[in-house]
């Protein structure tokens, strides 16, 4: 039997987070997304950190912030990394991690006879240090000797340290959910102590690895806001909180949303329009078939509705495939217009303009060109549209900058230090230009804000913004 009622999300939004290319979170980024996780929202028991000589103050600052109990601090199975982490003081949790496959002991020259003498000696050192174990992860551990990881599991077993979870990563997907399902299944005959599930997303195929996983009755799970993670990432919390939820467990999805605004703005990623629960797509219909019936009931074509994570944008795209009902549908959803006097008549020349511009310019219509159309069909002024919007539109600037000699490298990474929404920072050659800053965000006093951080960097001489407007 599943026990349908509880789930425990251990959240490596900032430890893996940071193993994704391009991401870098400041001391006061994780403070912010950690208090976001274990206390507003209170969506994961415990926040998994590096722990290494580099990032040692960080990792303190979060114990002192938030407890010993709460934050995981991460580093491979070694005493050195032990040395670093005892540092913060008595009782801290570590999570350590060792390969445990054949390809990975080769690279690491190690027999199964020096892995196992190996986490015998660092169980003991962690237990001398004072440390304890939140977790001990085998990476590739389905792909790893099952007699050995018999064998390993013994060793912790019998350890004097306290193991708070163990874990038998799926660091690399080459078998499916399936296949994890009849290992961990293997696995909890040799142990006791709690089984975490780490399962990377190759094959897109995490959530369904931690559902699998959860028949077996293993209730934590790490997962990372965004999937954020090495190579594919792994199992993105929203989706996996979603998919848990609408098949009968119970977990608050409200807040998701406002969580990956937060994790997307400080790590620099956007997401593609159609991934899911969070992508801009989600909630946007364009046949107009599909339109007619969301107005009936939305259920038709969603799985959920947008306040089931926090979100409040369903929009209808126009085409030469809209008609009428895609028009009014638009309109009552996304702006707040009186629309009694508007009849069928003015929705039909709407519609027609809309497929006569779709056809031809072999494109979607723009929301500015929408509502150039609308202002002129209603007699209103294109600023009343404007101001009429409910569904907030995201706010693209091209930011260019002249900086003094010697100082271009300096000042383009500074830049991608200070703000995270910039989402391309490029070197230009030409006379009054040396490097062009393309950032999205959610407001025009956002983009004002960001530049003049870009202003106050030392070397900067001058710089001049330009808000983008309609796309063709």
């Amino acid at each position: 039997m599943i026990n349908m009622d509880k789930v425990i999300n251990w959240d490596t939004t900032l430890r893996e987070g940071e193993q994704q290319p391009g991401v870098h979170f400041s001391l006061e980024q994780k403070l912010e997304i950690a208090e976001l996780l274990l206390e507003k929202y209170k969506v994961a028991e415990t926040v998994e950190v590096h722990c290494y000589q580099h990032t040692l103050n960080d990792a303190k600052k979060m114990v002192e912030r938030f407890g010993k109990d709460r934050i995981i601090l991460h580093h491979r199975l070694n005493e050195s990394d032990i040395d670093v982490s005892s540092k913060i003081g008595k009782n801290v949790y570590v999570g350590m991690f060792i390969g445990t496959s054949d390809s990975h002991l080769k690279a690491l020259n190690m027999s199964y006879e020096t892995l196992k003498e190996k986490v015998k000696n660092v169980l003991e050192y962690a237990h001398q240090s004072g440390v304890k174990i939140g977790k001990i992860a085998f990476e590739d551990a389905p792909n790893s000797n099952i007699a050995l990881l018999r064998e390993l599991l013994e060793i912790l077993n019998r350890s004097p340290v306290e193991i708070k979870t163990i874990s038998p990563s799926m660091t690399v997907d080459r078998f499916g959910p399936e296949h994890y399902r009849k290992f961990i299944r293997k696995i909890k005959e040799f142990t006791d102590i709690p089984i975490l599930v780490h399962y990377h997303n190759d094959l897109g195929m995490a959530v369904m690895g931690c559902w699998e996983a959860y028949k077996e009755n293993v209730t934590i799970h790490n997962t990372s806001v965004l999937g954020l993670g090495e190579r594919a990432g792994i199992t993105p919390y929203e989706q996996w909180a979603v998919y848990f939820k609408v098949n009968g467990v119970d977990i608050e999805t409200s807040y998701i949303w406002d969580l990956a605004k937060i994790v997307m703005k400080y790590s620099g990623i956007k997401v593609a329009p159609n991934t899911p629960v969070i992508g801009t797509n989600v909630f946007t219909h364009k046949a107009g078939v599909h339109a007619r019936k969301i107005m009936v009931n939305p259920a038709t074509y969603e799985p959920f509705p947008p306040n089931f994570v926090g979100r409040s944008d369903r929009r209808i795209v126009l085409s030469h495939l809209s008609g009428r009902s895609n028009v009014l549908l638009k309109l009552r959803m996304e702006y707040d217009l009186n629309l009694g006097d508007v009849d069928k008549n003015t929705l039909n020349r709407i519609a027609e303009r809309i497929r006569e511009y779709s056809v031809k310019w072999n494109s979607d219509i723009s929301t500015e060109e929408f509502e150039k159309i609308v202002a002129e069909e209603l007699g209103v002024s294109i600023e009343k549209i404007i101001s009429a919007r409910k569904v907030a539109q995201p706010v693209s600037a091209l930011v260019f900058v002249k900086v003094e000699p010697d100082h271009l490298s300096y000042v383009g990474r500074m830049i991608r230090k200070l703000i995270s929404e910039a989402i391309d920072i490029s070197e230009v050659l030409g006379k009054d230009v040396d490097l062009k800053v393309s950032i999205t965000t959610s407001s025009l006093l956002l983009v004002n804000e960001y530049t003049d951080k870009i202003r106050s960097i030392k070397g900067v001489k001058e710089t001049i913004t330009y808000i983008e407007t309609s796309k063709y």
